[in-house]
């Protein structure tokens, strides 16, 4: 059974905002890690972990623990094939260019999951201590976080998760589709739009930009760094707000509007306002 058919759609499971904290770390071999292995690993990312089932501790390929009162679930899968190549997840991985390559040596996974999450930040931060310390312990070639729809080489988002510390890892919790758009193109740049990927699981609307005239990174940074601020202080960017930073940066003025890219959606949609040029 492939991965999209034993877990819904990150479509369907953000319809109502918010989304299904479960996280996927794909194995280069059938080779699971001790129970008690995996929780020292988890016990030192996360020092209130506990073992709910300290009976069974060695019995199959799976743990399960608690902390902050919220059930956590490491399962592992001997099953080879758990992604389609055409799935969206890596059909729009433009930052890992052999995602699909590297993926397709998967021979088994590890499905990562909060059973009663209630608070975002702490739900997320606590699911990406959990799928790092899997990456530590197992071969781990990459990691699919499903509220994003993205999927990371796995040294690099367990790398990630250990430099943001005690903060989120917002790189790899919010991921940007990003493609040609139409319009005009200038200095051999085509315009680009770019859509954000994972704050609904924060209950934030994404955030959206058309025709935008400049470089990928440039907007990817944008992106999450507006990301970053609603994730931080909440939804606090109203219609009509203007958004940039002091210096060369270009302003935004946000609209509460349905999105152009993903129907059914409300987004905060950035139009440029201003150029800064020092």
């Amino acid at each position: 059974m492939k991965l999209e058919e034993a877990n819904e759609t990150t479509d369907r499971a953000d319809e109502g905002h918010g989304a299904r904290p479960v996280a996927c770390v794909l194995l280069g071999a059938a080779e699971f890690p001790r129970p008690s292995t995996l929780m020292k690993a988890i016990k030192r990312r996360l020092p209130g972990f506990v073992d709910a089932c300290p009976d069974h501790s060695e019995d199959g390929p799976a743990l399960i623990g608690r902390i902050d009162g919220k059930h956590c679930v490491v399962a592992f899968c001997d099953e080879r094939d758990a992604l389609d190549p055409d799935a969206s997840c890596i059909a729009s991985a433009w930052w890992w260019q052999d995602a699909w390559e590297s993926l397709e040596r998967s021979r088994a996974y590890a499905l990562v999951s909060i059973v009663d999450a209630d608070e975002p930040w702490r739900c997320w931060s606590i699911l990406s201590q959990l799928t790092a310390a899997v990456v530590e312990t197992a071969p781990a070639i990459g990691v699919l976080w499903e509220p994003a729809d993205a999927v990371w080489p796995a040294d690099e988002f367990r790398a990630e998760v250990d430099d943001a510390g005690e903060q989120l890892p917002v790189r790899m919790l919010v991921s940007v589709k990003l493609g040609p758009d139409e319009g005009p193109s200038r200095d051999g740049f085509p315009m680009l739009y770019g859509l954000t990927w994972g704050l609904s699981a924060f209950n934030l609307m994404e955030i959206e930009l058309r025709c935008f005239d400049g470089k990928p990174l440039e907007m990817v940074g944008i992106l999450l760094d507006m990301a970053s601020y609603l994730i931080k202080h909440g939804p606090v960017i109203g219609d009509g707000h203007t958004v940039g930073h002091d210096g060369d940066h270009k302003k935004f003025m946000v609209r509460h509007e349905p999105s152009t890219i993903a129907p059914g959606r409300m987004v905060h949609r950035l139009y440029l306002a201003a150029t800064q040029v020092s």
